[in-house]
């Protein structure tokens, strides 16, 4: 059957044609193309919700401003949050927990955009990690310098603290096709990240991902956050559950300390590390000019506690 033969050639001319398409692409040439400078989020306000990592570090501004402010660690294990962390991420200082669950159930299920931020974020703040914010906290919309400055403040940290040997580099970079097949973000007036692959701290031979990125309005009265957020865990060898990476928390933030940068508004430092009482259960240390605090983890489960109880540290 000529027809069909004629179909699977030109199927095959197209696949391999668009293989062959594919040239080697410089950085700047990557954030211009179109998925780069997409923009994919229908509803911002939305988005912003699920990003857990930015809620932590806005209440951490607000605890560092107040200290007296109290954050309840009043969690459920289905959702595995403190609610309180909203509340007072988004300016309420009364309970709100019923507002968020609310929201939670009936978005989240949705979209599932949404999931995936929401677990990356929660990833990021139950296993122990260590991640840097600067905030813009000037009145007005952010505007498309205002996010590059930013972003170019964080790359600036990154560069000194995750990359002094050079060896970083963009999630999805060859030698072949140079940038072609990385998916930086640059959506005019609303965000920049990139994800770069560097050395893991801890373990030889791995590797760790550092997200360096700005936001838009991400809250009232906050014009930019700018960040360097990690992913310490790694997958566990074969056969195991769960990896200890508690050295990437305090330890780490203490040896990574010295090789901070300035940036106009400062850097807030987020340590998810053991606490003092019990190497088995964790916290948020945040630190800011020389001023300290803490916040509850989102709520780790038993398994996970017995494994660290079990590990030395």
């Amino acid at each position: 059957m000529p027809h069909r033969k004629t179909a699977f050639a030109l199927f095959l001319g197209l696949l391999l044609g668009g293989c062959a398409a594919v040239e080697p692409m410089t950085f700047e040439e990557s954030l211009n193309t179109h998925r780069a400078t997409r923009n994919d989020v229908r509803d911002w306000d939305e988005e912003l919700r699920y990003r857990v990592e930015f809620q932590y570090a806005n209440t951490a501004r607000q605890k560092l401003e107040k200290a007296d402010l109290e954050i309840p660690p009043n969690t459920n294990i289905d959702i595995m949050v403190p609610f309180a962390i909203w509340d007072y991420a988004r300016g309420d200082s009364f309970g709100g927990a019923m507002g968020f669950a609310s929201w939670f159930s009936n978005g989240l299920s949705k979209e599932s955009r949404y999931a995936h931020y929401f677990n990356r974020g929660i990833g990021y703040m139950v296993n122990p990690n260590t991640h840097y914010f600067t905030f813009d906290t000037r009145p007005g919309t952010a505007t498309v310098g205002d996010i590059h400055q930013a972003w170019d403040e964080a790359f600036e940290l990154f560069q000194s603290v995750y990359n002094r040997d050079g060896e970083c580099h963009v999630f999805g970079y060859t030698e072949e096709y140079q940038y072609a097949r990385t998916y930086p973000k640059d959506v005019p007036g609303l965000h920049k990240d990139v994800l770069y692959l560097c050395d893991h701290p801890i373990f030889e031979n791995k590797k760790q991902k550092v997200m360096v990125m700005a936001y838009a309005n991400p809250f009232d009265n906050v014009r930019v956050i700018a960040a360097t957020v990690t992913q310490c865990y790694i997958d566990p060898p074969k056969g195991e559950k769960f990896v200890d990476v508690r050295g990437c928390g305090m330890r780490l933030a203490d040896a990574q300390r010295p090789f901070l940068t300035n940036s106009r508004n400062g850097w807030i430092e987020l340590a998810i590390t053991p606490t003092e009482a019990a190497a088995h259960e964790l916290e948020v240390v945040v630190r800011s000019a020389g001023e300290a605090t803490r916040l509850p983890v989102p709520e780790m489960t038993q398994k996970y506690k017995d494994f660290l109880k079990s590990s030395p540290y």
